[in-house]
């Protein structure tokens, strides 16, 4: 199920042509951190920032989630302490449930 997701996300903009904003990006990456796909997960990253989407407040939180569940808690951690985007109240959750997950809550 979820590598369909995947799939799709690439048919659409390598065989549509459609290029993803930052709903479809969101979207596939929680596919991404369901299947602990951390190179896939890197892939979508640089297009965000490629796109300039990298600096919206969903979509970064939408990244420290991913890396945080795939287990790159320095990438979660880079991301969430760019001064480029303002934090709110997932990002904070997002980090404090990474580190948590992984036994460092402390």
């Amino acid at each position: 199920m979820f590598e369909d997701t995947i799939d799709a996300f690439r048919e659409m903009w390598l065989i549509g042509g459609v290029l993803p904003n930052r709903i479809a990006l969101i979207s596939v990456l929680s596919a991404i951190e369901a299947l602990i796909h951390l190179k896939v997960g890197k892939k979508v990253h640089g297009f965000a920032v490629r796109m300039p989407l990298s600096e919206k407040v969903s979509l970064s939180n939408a990244l420290i989630d991913m890396y945080a569940k795939c287990g790159a808690l320095w990438y979660a951690r880079q991301i969430f302490d760019d001064g480029k985007w303002c934090k709110d109240v997932i990002s904070w959750c997002s980090m404090i449930q990474g580190y948590g997950l992984h036994g460092k809550g402390a």
